[in-house]
């Protein structure tokens, strides 16, 4: 990894801006006030009504109503917006406000000592992955972190990250032997056949395109919002490498989590000579989706659309075919920085978007054996939230 790939996606900026945030509160004098306020006040100034959208193509929706982000026309990527990323307002006030937020990053004092299990950056991917928001446009923050300036100012802590960080297994290939499962508490635990799972995901995605594409023929004029996501059926079992302590990655590093304060973990032990796909970039996933394109345009394209400002044809990898020659498929926290939430074109104008995945999760094809049952309880008491495998005061215990 280097700098550029810490910088290329909406999640790798917002992580590094809250690595900075850390950083500085840990530093002395006045640096981590000064860097607060002029956060607040630049996203202020991107909270500001968009400018009107530019006319839609045939077929669009119409824009949901004044100051609507969602509807936000234009490419994502701060060098083709001014605005950032996509949408929103442009001009002196943000310039002048994301300027003020880069002198500030650039005045965090980065001399501090190495964390030997990259807590810092850690949990600054982690509240990064939990803002990710693939059904609307990118917020004030992923906004301002996509501007020019603070974009540069930002890669010297990508720099510094890089340099101090044990995060050399983020661009691994699946680690077999350390392997976890994490069923959430009151989430359904995976107890269909795979096979059985990855036909009936094919016959829903289907039918909700067909669902979709009827409702637009009658409905032209509305947006439509639904399924989103472009992982593999949630009914597939999934697995995250265990960390320092044990902790599974896939506790903490999780899209769209709902509150949860417990859960079980299980060891999952892969087959010898497992056939695993490995996602570890752009032209990775647009391989997959090549290979095996699924279409959903019909279903997708208003949330898409509104998360990247990208118009036209989309498509996911249809897992069902993909699943004939593989064992399961790993997304590493590399391929999730390059990746999430970014347009990744594919070919014959079409695109396509990883999103609803988390970092260095793989999803399962086949059924692989698991281990004896760890409970792990959520502790609130501190600054950070943290994890507890129960034996370790975990919360809950008696």
């Amino acid at each position: 990894m280097d700098v550029e790939d810490l910088l290329a996606g909406i999640r790798g900026r917002r992580m590094l801006l809250g690595y900075a945030r850390r950083l500085a509160e840990r530093g002395a004098g006045t640096a981590a006030a000064d860097l607060t306020a002029a956060l607040f006040h630049a996203e202020l100034q991107l909270l500001r009504p968009a400018p009107a959208p530019a006319e839609p193509e045939e077929g669009d929706p119409a824009p949901l109503g004044p100051g609507e982000w969602t509807r936000a026309p234009g490419p994502a990527g701060a060098g083709d917006d001014p605005g950032g990323v996509h949408g929103g307002p442009s001009g002196e006030p943000v310039d002048a406000a994301a300027a003020e937020v880069a002198l500030h990053l650039d005045r965090v004092d980065l001399g501090v000592p190495h964390d030997p299990e990259g807590t810092d950056l850690l949990l600054a991917l982690a509240d990064s992955v939990a803002a990710a928001r693939y059904w609307q446009a990118p917020d004030e923050v992923d906004r301002l972190c996509a501007q020019p300036a603070v974009r540069a100012a930002l890669s010297r802590i990508a720099a510094h990250a890089l340099a101090v960080e044990p995060i050399g297994w983020w661009d691994a290939p699946v680690h077999p032997d350390a392997q976890a499962r994490v069923i959430f508490e009151g989430a359904p635990e995976p107890d269909r056949e795979p096979a059985e799972v990855l036909a009936a995901w094919r016959g829903e995605v289907l039918a909700d395109e067909r669902r979709n594409a009827r409702m637009r023929r009658r409905r032209p004029e509305r947006g439509f919002s639904g399924v989103w996501w472009s992982r593999p059926p949630a009914a597939l079992p999934a697995s995250t490498r265990r960390l320092a302590g044990g902790r599974p990655a896939g506790l903490d590093l999780v899209e769209d989590a709902l509150d949860f304060r417990r859960a079980e973990v299980r060891d999952l032990h892969v087959p010898a000579g497992a056939r695993v796909l490995e996602i570890h970039g752009p032209a990775d996933w647009a391989r997959l989706c090549r290979e095996h394109p699924l279409e959903v345009t019909a279903s997708r394209r208003d949330d898409w659309r509104a998360a990247t400002g990208r118009t036209g044809t989309w498509v996911l990898p249809d897992w069902s075919a993909l699943a004939r020659g593989h064992d399961g498929v790993h997304l590493s926290v590399a391929g999730y920085l390059r990746c999430a939430g970014e347009p990744i074109e594919v070919g014959d104008g079409a695109a396509s978007v990883v999103a609803g995945w988390g970092p260095d999760e793989t999803w399962w094809f086949g059924r692989p054996w698991t281990g004896a049952a760890e409970h792990w309880g959520l502790d609130v008491a501190g600054v950070d939230p943290v994890w507890l495998r129960r034996g370790e005061g975990a919360p809950g215990e008696t």
